[in-house]
C-alpha cells in the first residue's frame, strides 16, 4: 500500500513534466518553426527582435531556436518516460 502511494506521489509531478515538455514542443515548434516566418517576422517591428533588426536575422534566430527545441525535447520526454517506468517497475514491480 505504502509502495502503491509512493507511486502516485511521483507519477503525478513525473507526468505533469511530461505533458508540459509535449506541450512546449509542440508551440515553440508551431510558432518559430511555421508562423514566425510567415506571419510574426512581416507583422511586427524587429528592430528589438532578437535577431534583428533586419527580418530575416530574426526569422533565422527564430527557426534555429524552433529546430533545436525540435530536436531536443523528444529526447527529454522520452527520458522522462524511461524515468517513469523505471518508478514504476521499483515500486510496483514488473508487469506480468
Amino acid at each position: 500500500m505504502l509502495r502503491a502511494v509512493a507511486h502516485l506521489l511521483l507519477s503525478v509531478p513525473l507526468g505533469g513534466l511530461g505533458i508540459g515538455l509535449i506541450v512546449f514542443w509542440a508551440l515553440v515548434s508551431v510558432r518559430n518553426l511555421i508562423l514566425f516566418p510567415f506571419v510574426y517576422s512581416w507583422a511586427m517591428d524587429l528592430t528589438t527582435s532578437w535577431g534583428g533588426p533586419t527580418a530575416a536575422g530574426a526569422v533565422a534566430l527564430h527557426m534555429a531556436g524552433g529546430l533545436a527545441a525540435f530536436l531536443v525535447i523528444p529526447h527529454l520526454v522520452r527520458g522522462v518516460t524511461t524515468l517513469h517506468a523505471a518508478l514504476s517497475r521499483r515500486l510496483l514491480g514488473p508487469a506480468e
